[in-house]
């Protein structure tokens, strides 16, 4: 390993100094890890303007839930017990698993609030959910 030499400028009338350094040591890394790097350096950066839209995103995600909830309990017809709260769940959870399939088998998420895609893949998400939760809480009240 060398070291560094530096002179050090002197004021007026001073004799030159010399100081002696260790160089930084140097570090090794996988290329692996060098991607990894490189793909944080690329990576967007959280602006205040997205934490606003990211909780814009929450609340959509929850009024989505809630309508989407509605309109797949009227598709599917029938007594489970739930209340608004349960219906909400079952359409942000219906909405979640409609956007699965979607990207899966379509290549179409939920992307936007207003997109009918978003809407249609919702709607089929959260009939399954209720479809699920009926045939469980049914066989809970049936077996219990």
């Amino acid at each position: 390993m060398s070291a560094c030499i530096a002179a050090i400028v002197p004021e007026e009338g001073e004799p030159l100094s010399l100081a002696v350094r260790e160089p930084p040591p140097t570090v090794t890394i996988s290329a692996y890890e060098a991607r990894w790097i490189a793909a944080a350096e690329r990576a967007p950066r959280l602006e205040a303007t997205d934490a606003r839209s990211a909780a814009m995103g929450i609340i959509g995600w929850i009024v989505l839930g809630l309508i989407v909830g509605a309109v797949a309990k009227a598709v599917m017809p029938g007594e489970d017990g739930s209340g608004i709260v349960a219906t909400m769940l079952l359409g942000v959870v219906g909405a979640f698993v409609g956007g699965l399939l979607g990207n899966s088998l379509f290549g179409v998420g939920i992307d936007q609030f207003w997109s009918v895609s978003t809407w249609v893949l919702a709607v089929i998400g959260a009939v399954i959910v209720l479809g699920v939760y009926r045939a469980i809480v049914g066989r809970r009240q049936v077996g219990g």
